[in-house]
């Protein structure tokens, strides 16, 4: 994609399967990002709260105002070099606060609870585990937020050196946060002002900043609270500008206001931050499911976008009738599974379906495959067709409906599905006419006065018009 010179995510998806089938797949990680964005949100809400007694929603609003603001002023500039920051920050905390964690004297040495804190695996949960496990590896790529990072580097090579670095520094860095909790659970907590673990008062969430306040010196728990609020401010800006990139270069660009200045499109992508940034924070403030709202939210991201952007990079040949199949097996099979933190009962009870359990089969990973067989399977149907008829190759709905709503617009995507409809009108005419009138629409064609013969868009109501004059 790098290579391609990509701007956003969405613009395979724009240049293969149209602009109809772009707007319905960006509705899907608009939910994503601002779910997800909510959801850190109301986590730095509470760990304040616990720590220096602020109240939830004045901690909410700060933290969102001061995100919201930079990365309106500074863009993608703004988030690169904050990020670099808030990254010392969160790398510096969590390593700073491990050798508290492992020589408190309130806390018991680790390896003697580890029954505790490592649990016990079920294996009639196997499935369970097998399908969070493919879904949080693969799910988590298409996200705005890592694509504007790759896409921004020089080189596709450099593009796939960051994302191979950033994953094994994630592993590096998830051991801290695992002592962390470790040592929460191994804590004496009936020495402390709570009197109880965290766990088992039910807030189980919340055994970070209660381990920080009560367990450590003032100096860690002030350390930690960066930390935390480094995490949130650098995954809420990446979150909000991911989406209102896509909105401006793949929405009001190409569909609104293809003809828009430098200058407007800075200043919709702001107003853009602003609306994103404004409806997380009013989310993460008044909905009290926020978590249930988000795993969905990622469901939907791993079973819908996922495979429409595989199919568009890998499969340049699948058309929007098979995207558009795709994407609604895709939603019916995920909410049919129902999501039990939001209390929505499943209407498709998948095999080894249990009252007390619930879905104990991989739904997410049948969601997902089906719904990249749809999309393969349904192109592959239609193609068919149109090879049969290439008169209703006109018609196909993406390349058609991207010409008539790109039309002026000089970029990468525009040549690419000019060419296509092009070649969509001459297997039109290979169809209806014999061999040997090639020659002679070709000549008449550049006599004809309804046809700019220098220009190489030809449009498809001026070849339709020359079809009936022929």
């Amino acid at each position: 994609m790098r290579d391609q010179k990509y701007l956003t995510m969405l613009d395979p998806l724009q240049e293969v399967y149209g602009s109809v089938i772009m707007v319905f797949i960006y509705l899907a990680t608009l939910c994503g990002d601002l779910f997800w964005t909510a959801s850190i949100l109301s986590a730095l809400g509470t760990s304040l709260r616990v720590i220096v007694n602020l109240d939830l929603n004045v901690a909410i609003v700060t933290s969102s105002t001061v995100t919201i603001f930079y990365t309106m002023i500074g863009q993608m500039i703004a988030v690169a070099y904050t990020d670099i920051l808030q990254l010392a920050f969160m790398t510096g905390g969590l390593i700073l606060c491990v050798p508290f964690v492992l020589t408190n004297e309130k806390i018991a040495d680790i390896g003697t609870t580890k029954d505790v804190w490592i649990g016990q695996f079920d294996k009639q949960a196997l499935s369970q585990w097998l399908d969070l496990f493919i879904a949080m590896i693969f799910g988590t790529i298409p996200w705005q937020s890592y694509f504007q990072r790759v896409l921004s580097v020089r080189s596709g090579r450099e593009a796939q050196l960051l994302s191979i670095v950033g994953g094994c520094s994630a592993l590096v860095l998830v051991i801290p946060s695992i002592l962390i909790g470790a040592a929460g659970v191994s804590a004496d907590w009936s020495n402390t002002s709570i009197g109880m673990s965290p766990i088992d008062n039910n807030e189980g969430s919340s055994i970070l900043p209660y381990s920080l306040v009560l367990l450590y010196f003032v100096n860690m728990y002030i350390t930690g609270l960066g930390a935390i609020c480094a995490a949130v401010m650098s995954s809420m800006d990446s979150s909000i500008l991911g989406s209102s990139s896509m909105f401006t270069n793949n929405i009001y660009k190409q569909l609104i206001r293809p003809q828009a200045s430098d200058r407007e499109l800075l200043w919709i992508q702001r107003f853009a931050v602003l609306c994103v940034g404004v409806m997380a924070t009013v989310i993460s403030i008044f909905v009290p499911v926020i978590y249930g709202i988000f795993i969905l939210a990622a469901d939907i991201v791993f079973v819908i976008v996922l495979p429409q952007l595989f199919c568009s990079v890998f499969l340049k040949w699948t058309n929007s009738y098979g995207a558009a199949l795709g994407y609604l097996m895709g939603v019916i099979l995920r909410i049919g599974a129902g999501e039990p933190y939001l209390y929505l009962e499943p209407f498709i009870r998948f095999p080894y379906y249990d009252v007390k359990t619930g879905q104990n089969f991989p739904f997410r990973t049948f969601a997902m495959v089906t719904s990249v067989c749809c999309i393969v399977l349904f192109s592959l149907f239609t193609n068919w067709i149109i090879s049969y008829h290439p008169f209703f190759s006109a018609y196909n709905l993406s390349h058609e409906m991207n010409v008539i709503t790109d039309s002026g617009n000089n970029s990468h995507i525009d040549t690419r599905i000019r060419t296509i409809s092009e070649n969509s009108i001459e297997e039109s005419f290979n169809y209806i006419f014999p061999e040997n009138h090639h020659t002679e629409f070709r000549n008449c064609s550049k006599n004809n006065k309804n046809i700019d013969s220098s220009k190489d868009d030809v449009s498809v109501p001026q070849a339709k018009d020359f079809l009936l004059q022929s």
